[in-house]
This record gives structure tokens, C-alpha cells and sequence, in this order.
């Protein structure tokens, strides 16, 4: 089994509830957007120490979420500090990008990562999608025209034209080709069914994000079957799963710990949204409380340890987990990634 570090870089500084968006440009202190850029990029050189065997990063907008609107210029810097761990851009948006724009970005980042590109194309959340105010239809059509446009142009060894449903471009030849030989590796979303399937028609990896274990195995199942009738059989390498992480010494540590930083956000939150009056729409649940803004991965490193297992059981072979995401600190996202590093990967290498 692998295991990626995924660098969320969030804002750590107080903001509004994330039900807030798009998020004031003027409660962006610019020094703490400093300092929590600058710490993204320490705790990706501390996961590569660690012995993490990727470093992953992934594309959102607008928030105080992740403070990477363009994966391609973080990764590069990324790469400086990151020497050995694999680069994973788990997130470019074709549904809000040119698809050809991308595959050239990502052709010349596989050079600047001397060949350690793991690429992963998403559609974005609605909030994205209404970020850029993208071609017209639907996100998901449109997510995977572009990722087949991006796989023609990487393949390709003459210049071609394409005409599509959503795009057209009469004269196509990306340059330079990527470092490595067809392509980086590619993962596609598997969050949905028609997903999966679109994943295992193009022999792409598969990658679920935040999903129930039970789901992602109907994920994964769904997956090898539409693989199997196309004549090739995935394995643990091609299956990806990201979650949310926090350990502790022991399992009451690690609860009490989430619950504390989740009500100390909450209450810093709300705070601010009644000073600078920006408070969300009404009735608005408290999205910090959802599951996928949680830890599944939580506990003591036994218990911890245990979760991972039952993914691996599952046939995942990655696990991408962020030990940050907005309510805990910088100092226990390092002791967390450290207990995770030292005490679950040794074990977990074993299976």
C-alpha cells in the first residue's frame, strides 16, 4: 500500500464559516495568506522526510479551503522542496479550464518533477463551477471531453484537430511532451457510477474522495466490472482514496482534540461574519460539522492503523490523506502526519 500527504494549504487564520462564498477578498490578511503558503510548503518537505510516497495537491477557489487556485504553479514549487515523494496534481478543473492549456501546463511540470507527475482531473464542487462562469452544460460531460482532448494531445505525434460537443480546436500540438513515456499516470474520479465507468473505459486509475467505505467497495466493484468487460483488470495501483486524518496518542485525545478546534472555528466563524457583517444565507447548515469536513482517519495509530486496513481490504492501494483542513493546528497537523509516518506506514508496508 501507498500512501500520499495532501497538502490542503488552507488559510490559517480566522475567516468566516465556509457556508460563506465567495469569500471576501478584504478578510484576507495578506501575511497570514503568507505564512500559510509558506507552511504548505514545509509540511509537504516534512512529508517527503516522513517517507510519504506522494505529496498531493488539488484546485479550489474563492475560500479560505485551499489556497491553490492553480495546482500547476504550486506544484512547481512543490517540486523544489519535495525530492523524492511523487507530485500528485489531484485536482486540475477541466470543467473550468482549457483542456489544452492544461495538458501543455502538465507536460512541462512532468519535466520540472524530472518524471514524478500523478495527475487526477476533476469536474469541481457547484461553488467552482460558478466560480469562473464556465462553458454551458453539463459539468461532468464537459470534465470528460477534456480529459480525453488532454489524453489525444499527450499521445498524439502529429498535430490534429478537434471537434467536440464542448470544444473545438482546429490545430492541436502541445510541446514539450511530457517527461514520461505515453503519460504521466492518470486517475479519474470515481464519486459517481457514470464516473467509474468513464475511468475503467480509459484505462484511467480510479479516485474517490471523502466517500463512506461501503461506497467507495460499490465504487471500486463497479469499476473492476466495467474494466473486466473491456479485457484488462486493475489493480491496487489504479484505486485511490482521500480522507481527512487526525491522531492522537490515544482515541479519547484524538475526539476531544477534533471537537475542541471544530467548536473554536465554529465560534471564530461566526464572530467574524457578525463583524464584518458576511454572515452566510439563511439557514445555512454549519458545513464544518459535515461528514466530509471530518476526520475518518482518527484515533490512536492502532486505531487508525485498523481503518486503513479495511480500505486496503476494500483494494485500495493509495491512501491521500490531509492531517489539516481548517480546524486543527499547525502544530497537531505535524504531530499527526508524524504519528501516521512512524506508527501506521511501517505496518501498513507489511500487508
Amino acid at each position: 500500500m501507498q500512501f500520499s500527504f495532501f497538502s490542503s494549504t488552507s488559510y490559517m487564520g480566522p475567516a468566516p464559516g465556509m457556508a460563506v462564498w465567495p469569500m471576501p477578498p478584504r478578510l484576507c490578511d495578506r501575511s497570514t495568506a503568507a505564512i500559510s503558503i509558506a507552511r504548505g510548503l514545509e509540511v509537504c518537505a516534512r512529508a517527503d522526510a516522513l517517507g510519504f510516497d506522494w505529496v498531493s495537491l488539488s484546485e479550489h477557489h474563492y475560500g479560505v479551503l485551499t489556497l491553490t487556485p492553480s495546482t500547476t504553479v504550486m506544484a512547481a514549487a512543490v517540486s523544489r522542496a519535495v525530492k523524492r515523494a511523487k507530485i500528485a496534481v489531484l485536482g486540475p478543473l477541466l470543467s473550468i479550464g482549457n483542456p489544452i492549456r492544461t495538458a501543455e501546463e502538465l507536460a512541462l511540470l512532468d519535466h520540472l518533477t524530472d518524471g514524478r507527475l500523478i495527475v487526477l482531473f476533476l469536474q469541481g464542487t457547484p461553488n467552482e463551477t460558478r466560480a469562473y462562469e464556465p462553458l454551458a452544460g453539463d459539468s461532468r460531460a464537459i470534465t470528460q471531453e477534456g480529459i480525453e482532448i488532454v489524453l489525444k494531445a499527450w499521445n498524439d505525434g502529429e498535430p490534429f484537430a478537434w471537434q467536440g460537443q464542448y470544444f473545438n480546436f482546429p490545430h492541436v500540438g502541445v510541446w514539450p511532451r511530457p517527461r514520461q513515456e505515453p503519460h504521466p499516470p492518470v486517475f479519474g474520479s470515481g464519486n459517481h457510477q457514470d464516473s467509474a465507468r468513464f475511468a475503467a473505459r480509459h484505462r484511467l486509475g480510479l479516485a474517490m474522495s471523502f466517500l463512506p467505505l461501503a461506497v467507495a467497495e460499490q465504487r471500486i466493484a463497479l469499476y473492476r466490472s466495467e474494466a473486466n468487460k473491456l479485457g484488462w483488470a486493475p489493480g491496487p495501483e489504479h484505486i485511490l482514496y482521500r480522507g481527512i486524518g487526525h491522531l492522537a496518542e490515544t482515541d479519547e485525545e484524538a475526539e476531544r482534540e477534533i471537537s475542541d478546534a471544530t467548536e473554536v472555528r465554529i465560534a471564530a466563524a461566526r464572530k467574524i461574519e457578525r463583524e464584518e457583517n458576511c454572515a452566510p444565507p439563511p439557514n445555512a447548515p454549519i458545513v464544518e460539522r459535515a461528514p466530509v469536513f471530518q476526520p475518518l482517519f482518527k484515533g490512536s495509530p492502532r486505531r487508525v492503523c485498523d481503518i486503513a486496513h479495511a480500505f486496503y481490504e476494500a483494494g485500495v492501494g493509495t491512501l491521500d490523506i490531509a492531517f489539516h483542513w481548517g480546524t486543527t493546528s499547525y502544530e497537531q497537523q505535524l504531530r499527526s502526519m508524524t504519528l501516521f509516518a512512524e506508527r501506521v506506514i511501517p505496518e501498513a508496508r507489511a500487508w
